[in-house]
């Protein structure tokens, strides 16, 4: 149960064992860690280090006859997840501390791992309040899953047991968010962190990880969360670039009226049911701007185009936007909130069966074409700053 960033350390300890590392004797830290076990008298009690997420030994003491012990680092400690494990006995437990503490630990064999008492470590106080708190989760929800199988080897479904536990599974995870919430900056909320989903929790990594950085930037623990969060922000941004792709490709249809042909008229209704004619902006450098509410390319390079009509609409510059929406309310909507103020904004509500699509054999949006005064098309597929040079080129700074 006790784990840390995605790796269970009672798998490492109980599997691997810890690795024995060498000391020369000499004292790397001044600070303490003692205290009292009952039932360990005689036992070896093991101070272990994590490098990469491994267990190594570094110091080791046998408890006297009264169950204590008394344990001085022999290496520097910054603030990090440490074990003692009790050799014999096969069971540990995870401390946050470093060389600035004297840990005073109080426990017994049988509760060592969940229910020590600690003193002079805020940080081991707080890890242990978690695991004791989802000790009594799993109690429950073990409880509730043995009578839903019951349930269901009778026949009865266990709808109430089902619903029980999807309010424990609720529960626990009010209590992950809030624990975190109420103790970060404490390392200790990386064990949270652990009972989470990061791709519906993200925001809640993020966060964390960056109020982790001034003390546990160091850590390998806080550098594995950043490693998560990269992982995953990449892999939601290719696959919001593979919905992008599906989204905004057409079937094959005609081809593109070339550079240099004069450009094929469009007339269609704006939202307020009046009709806009592409042959009516002549004289002007004309931006006709395929679209859609829906493609999230478009919309984020809207404000770069209004940016451009801002610059150049008292020099000659019109826009014509058609839009491949099929629902009036998204359209009118995406023009407000994107502030297309300009007026020619027109479409069919067909989406990608609209007939402007197929004049222009637009297959992929956002696509441009550029018109000169003629009506003569003297660009295409025009984006940011290649869109901007040209308006440059025919329309100065």
């Amino acid at each position: 149960m006790k784990r840390l960033i995605y790796l269970s350390f009672l798998s490492l300890f109980i599997i691997t064992g810890c690795q024995e590392s060498t000391s020369n004797g000499t004292k790397g830290s001044s600070n303490t860690i003692s205290g009292t076990i009952e039932g360990a008298q005689g036992e070896t009690i093991v101070l272990q280090r994590f490098l990469n997420n491994r267990p190594y030994a570094t110091d080791s003491v046998a408890l006297g006859s009264d169950g204590s012990f008394s344990i001085t680092p022999s290496f520097s400690m910054p603030l990090d997840y440490y074990g003692l494990l009790l050799r014999e006995a096969n069971t540990f437990l995870i401390l946050i501390t470093d060389s600035t503490e004297d840990v005073v630990i109080n426990s017994s064999v049988e509760n060592f791992e969940h229910d020590s008492e600690f003193k002079g470590s805020k940080n081991s106080e707080l890890l242990q309040t978690f695991y004791a708190k989802m000790k009594d989760f799993e109690t429950n929800m073990s409880t509730l899953e043995e009578k839903i199988m019951q349930a269901k080897i009778s026949g009865e479904g266990g709808e109430e047991f089902k619903g029980l536990a999807k309010e424990f599974k609720r529960d626990k995870r009010n209590y992950c968010t809030k624990f975190i919430r109420d103790n970060s900056p404490s390392p200790a909320i990386l064990a949270a962190l652990t009972e989470l989903n990061i791709n519906v929790d993200l925001p809640i990594f993020e966060k964390a990880h960056s109020e982790l950085a001034p003390n546990f930037g160091h850590s390998y623990y806080h550098e594995a969360v950043g490693r998560r969060i990269a992982d995953i922000k990449a892999n939601q941004k290719m696959i919001q670039q593979k919905q992008d792709a599906q989204l905004t490709q057409a079937p094959a249809g005609a081809g593109m009226p070339s550079i240099g042909a004069v450009a094929p008229e469009l007339s269609f209704n704006d939202p307020s049911g009046k009709k806009r004619s592409l042959s009516d902006l002549k004289g002007k450098y004309v931006l006709i701007d395929f679209w859609a509410s829906w493609c999230g390319p478009c919309r984020r390079e809207n404000p770069a185009v209004v940016a451009l009509y801002n610059k150049y609409k008292n020099r000659g510059f019109e826009i014509f936007s058609v839009s491949l929406d099929k629902d009036k309310g998204k359209w009118t909507q995406a023009i407000a909130q994107d502030k297309l103020t300009w007026p020619n904004h027109v479409s069919d509500l067909k989406g990608w069966a609209s007939d402007a699509s197929k004049i222009y054999g637009v297959r992929s949006i956002p696509h441009t074409v550029l018109l000169d005064p003629d009506g003569v098309i003297i660009g295409s597929a025009l984006r940011g700053p290649n869109l901007e040079a040209k308006l440059v080129e025919v329309l100065g700074k």
